[in-house]
């Protein structure tokens, strides 16, 4: 029996990363300073924020589908803000597969801001923002 539209249907979600501190103004991409920079307070709060929103309106318009899936850039502040919107808070299903794929990202390392860390660090970073961030 052939399957229906409904279950043949994937919903994508869009979410770009939160205020790091390489996106305001006057900030020097040319620095090392930024390099692949963390999210700033203001960003953290938004990814949460974000998170929320996402999660009602997820939970409004397909309450019985859970997020299977979250793929990430391996840039830090993309793990944050990915972090933070969906796995804190225990909204949702502790089966959420967290990927960090390299073909996402939104440029390949030409400013600082673009650079990041190697695998094995961000695993070790990954790691430790969910151990923080989840509730």
């Amino acid at each position: 029996m052939p399957e229906s539209i409904e279950e043949r249907t994937q919903i994508v979600v869009f979410l770009r990363h939160a205020a790091a501190a390489h996106n305001f103004h006057g900030a020097d991409i040319c620095s090392s300073h930024f390099f692949d920079p963390s999210l700033v307070f203001q960003g953290k709060i938004a990814a949460l924020e974000a998170g929320e929103r996402i999660f009602n309106w997820w939970q409004e318009s397909h309450p019985e589908k859970s997020i299977n899936l979250v793929i990430t850039s391996p840039l830090t502040r993309c793990i944050q803000t990915a972090v933070l919107a969906f796995l804190s808070g225990g909204k949702y299903d502790d089966n959420t597969e967290v990927r960090c794929e390299e073909s996402v990202r939104e440029a390949c390392g030409v400013h600082y801001p673009d650079k990041r860390r190697n695998r094995s660090l961000l695993e070790v970073r990954r790691a430790s923002e969910l151990a923080s961030y989840k509730v």
